[in-house]
């Protein structure tokens, strides 16, 4: 089983096989907005194969020079609780060896879905990720954040969608960092 990038036809399967049942849609963008990105060099989607079948999936939002937003990552909903995220995990940390991965999880306390969220927490954690010191709020949606490789500062993340948004999108639905204790309205990918 090994990690390999998608093409345009295999992220459109992934997409709708795999990301639509995974993530809700405050967290989840069109699949036109990841080719878009795509092609303009701010995307990278991976598939996770077993022989010729995409089982998994890990999506790169590219930041800076060498940071990358782990924007989506699963394991299909049939080949769960097999340890295939930690693989895939590890496989991209094995192509990105200098890079600092970041990856957002939703914050338990503002979380529809606490138990959910602490599971999510857990997979990071259980994968040796560092927690970062700030948290943030995208779409209204509450983040922790977590990385891997040097030392993550709060522009750098920052940065991986300011390369992709408009300073109006920025200012209204990226909340970096967030210090906010009240839920807030979801707002679906625009």
């Amino acid at each position: 089983m090994n990690l390999k990038p998608l093409n345009p036809e295999q992220t459109a399967w992934a997409y709708e096989n795999l990301l639509l049942e995974a993530f809700p849609p405050a967290e989840l963008k069109p699949l036109s907005a990841m080719v878009d990105m795509g092609e303009k060099g701010q995307y990278l989607p991976y598939g996770f194969f077993d022989g010729e079948t995409i089982i998994g999936a890990c999506f790169l939002w590219l930041g800076e020079e060498g940071v990358a937003l782990i924007d989506h990552l699963c394991v299909s909903p049939l080949r769960r609780n097999e340890g295939l995220g930690e693989v895939i995990l590890q496989q991209i940390q094995d192509i990105y060896p200098t890079w600092v991965l970041v990856a957002e999880s939703e914050y338990p306390p503002l979380a529809p879905n606490p138990a959910l969220a602490e599971r999510r927490l857990g997979f990071y954690r259980r994968n040796h990720a560092k927690t970062a010191d700030f948290r943030t709020r995208i779409f209204g949606v509450a983040y922790s954040i977590f990385y891997w490789g040097a030392d993550l500062k709060m522009e750098q993340y920052y940065q991986v969608y300011v390369r992709s948004f408009s300073k109006e999108k920025l200012e209204k639905y990226v909340i970096v960092p967030d210090i906010s204790s009240e839920p807030a309205p979801l707002v679906d990918w625009i």
